[in-house]
C-alpha cells in the first residue's frame, strides 16, 4: 500500500491505495479541436475501485514514508503534455509506470 498526499488550492487530503499511476485523459472535444485533455493520478482503494486525483500536486509515499513520486498536475495541465523536466522518475510502484506505458509514450513522441 502507498499513501497519496494530494495538495490542492483549498486544502489537502491523504489516501491509502495501491497501483498508483499517472494517466492522460483525453476530453471528448479532443476528436474535433486541438485539446490535450488532462492528467490525473489514479489508484486502487481498499475495495479495488480505481479513483482519480486531479489538479494540484500529488506525492506518492511508500510504507516507510519515503516519497517515491511527485506529480505537479497543474503544471502538466497548463502544458498539456509531459516535458522532460516534469516527467517523474518512477520507482516500481506495483502498477504501470509512465515510462513503461506505450500509450502515453506514443502520444507524446516527437
Amino acid at each position: 500500500m502507498f499513501t497519496l498526499k494530494h495538495i490542492y488550492e483549498s486544502g489537502e487530503t491523504l489516501h491509502a491505495g495501491k497501483e498508483p499511476r499517472l494517466e492522460h485523459k483525453l476530453s471528448t472535444a479532443a476528436m474535433t479541436v486541438p485539446d490535450y485533455g488532462h492528467f490525473e493520478v489514479s489508484y486502487l482503494n481498499e475495495h479495488d475501485v480505481r479513483l482519480g486525483l486531479c489538479g494540484g500536486v500529488v506525492y506518492v509515499m511508500n510504507d516507510k514514508g519515503a516519497t517515491v513520486a511527485k506529480y505537479d498536475l497543474d503544471e502538466l495541465c497548463q502544458n498539456g503534455r509531459l516535458s522532460e523536466v516534469s516527467r517523474p522518475r518512477m520507482a516500481n510502484l506495483g502498477g504501470v509506470g509512465l515510462s513503461q506505458d506505450p500509450r502515453i509514450m506514443n502520444q507524446h513522441a516527437g
